[in-house]
């Protein structure tokens, strides 16, 4: 004998599978986005806004400047946010490869400080596309490639 408790288990594994086949259907019909082999004529500036990442700055660094992106289309901004360890100095060392460095200013002091940072480095930057990251992130070779395809 089957229990009112047993038809709506049935009832809503039914449902959950009709769903579960629908989202399916629905992410196959997704077409692939393939990026443009061609050569990109397209300024990008990176903005990393870094507060205290002394650990995970020079990593992050050499991962965007060994991006198969054009060098000369690529602009790196570090945004050092109120930093009370060695961040700035270690970006300092990248300013021969044209890693540019913005101070936050002590009096500029206030809760938010990354949106303060990111905006301040907007302000400056010169690429026709701006990306922002953060200073813990690593990317693959390809990153910056595969997001000026996008555009």
């Amino acid at each position: 004998m089957i229990t009112s408790l047993s038809v709506f288990l049935i009832i809503m594994t039914i449902v959950y599978v009709a769903l579960v086949l629908y989202m399916r259907n629905g992410w196959a019909s997704i077409s692939t986005f393939v990026t443009s082999d061609a050569t990109s004529s397209t300024t990008v500036s990176v903005l990393i806004a870094a507060r205290n990442e002394e650990q995970v700055i020079e990593r992050t660094i050499n991962c965007l400047l060994n991006q198969d992106y054009p060098k000369e289309l690529l602009e790196i901004i570090v945004i050092d946010d109120h930093s009370t360890d060695r961040t700035a100095e270690i970006v300092r060392l990248y300013a021969v490869k044209g890693v540019k460095l913005l101070q936050m200013n002590e009096s500029d002091k206030l809760n938010s400080y990354k949106k303060k940072a990111i905006s301040n480095a907007i302000d400056i930057a010169q690429g026709e596309i701006i990306v922002t990251t953060d200073a813990d992130c690593r990317m693959g070779r390809h990153w910056l490639s595969t997001v000026v395809g996008f555009f």
